[in-house]
């Protein structure tokens, strides 16, 4: 990858892709994305319980201290 070129997440289908070529790409870059990898009635419950957290919690962070507010940012 190339100075100033954003990186790229290998992406999968976990209704189709081996969990090998996804552990390969997840040990290789840190991280990948993997669509259909919970049942939608599991989204939906997890959606249902983080609900009120999300509601009570403002983005950033609660620091005064402007090297974390930075590293953070507003919008985390």
């Amino acid at each position: 990858m190339s100075v100033g070129q954003r990186p790229v997440l290998a992406q999968f289908d976990a209704r189709t892709d081996s969990f090998d070529s996804i552990w390969e790409a997840f040990s290789r870059d840190g991280a990948a994305i993997v669509h259909h990898m919970l049942e939608s009635e599991t989204v939906a419950r997890l959606r249902e319980e983080l609900a009120a957290t999300t509601r009570s919690t403002s983005a950033g962070t609660k620091s005064t201290d402007s090297m974390v507010q930075k590293f953070w940012g507003s919008q985390t």
